[in-house]
């Protein structure tokens, strides 16, 4: 796969994206096993968090366009 990155970060948003609707129903569920999941559901999107950042910084800058014929 050319642009696994930009794969794995899309899975990494998915992730993040339903952390906070999923914690928002957990906590209308007033058990301890429910506030074990939310806890769990919090930290899976914090490292999501921390691998999105560390895919986007490890990119390599981009080189400047040229035009076409042209020698660098």
């Amino acid at each position: 796969m050319k642009n696994w990155k930009t794969t794995v970060n899309g899975i990494l948003a998915a992730i993040i994206g339903a952390a906070g609707p999923l914690t928002a129903y957990l906590a209308t569920v007033n058990s301890p096993k429910a506030a074990t999941a939310a806890g769990i559901v919090t930290l899976a999107a914090t490292i999501a968090r921390v691998w999105v950042g560390l895919l986007q910084n490890d990119c390599p800058a981009a080189l400047p366009a040229t035009p076409k014929g042209t020698a660098q």
